[in-house]
């Protein structure tokens, strides 16, 4: 059995399985924090979901996207940047939705905040929240951090 060029691993993924075994360090098993938004996003943006544009404020950083599938709504909103911003959500595609939702925040040292359940997946920080965007809904939208609010199952 060969050493798999362990002296070249590269750590990249979600997680290494075998991080004891290659690495002497358990803790890289561990789920990565970039895990989260993009199980989220592919979670609820499932194939054949229809896209919509969403215009927002000349923040750096800030990107958005609305999917909609089978009648119901994922909205996912991220801060690439340090600089934490007050944003207003509105919508002329949906007047209010009752969602769960998802937050995640990355740290300096590369850790995460964010709701988990207890085999490390992302769970709802809050559930049945309402959202009425004829009025805006005002939110921070902390630094380096991931937003996810839908009504899919």
């Amino acid at each position: 059995m060969g050493d798999y060029q362990t002296s070249k691993l590269k750590r990249w993924g979600f997680w290494n399985i075998l991080g004891e075994e290659l690495t002497s360090d358990v803790s890289d098993e561990n789920i990565r924090p970039y895990f989260y938004p993009v199980s989220l996003l592919t979670r609820y943006f499932p194939a054949g979901s229809e896209i919509y544009n969403v215009e927002l404020p000349d923040k750096k950083g800030v990107r958005a996207v609305v999917g909609m599938h089978n009648g119901k709504y994922t909205i996912a909103i991220v801060n690439s940047h340090y600089s934490t911003y007050d944003i207003v959500l509105k919508s002329d595609l949906v007047s209010s939705l009752t969602a769960n939702k998802y937050r995640y925040k990355s740290n300096v040292d590369g850790s995460f905040v964010g709701a988990v359940d207890s085999d490390g997946f992302a769970t709802p920080l809050e559930s049945n929240v309402t959202l009425d965007f004829t009025k805006g809904l005002e939110m921070t939208l902390e630094g380096e951090s991931f937003v996810l609010f839908t009504n899919m199952e």
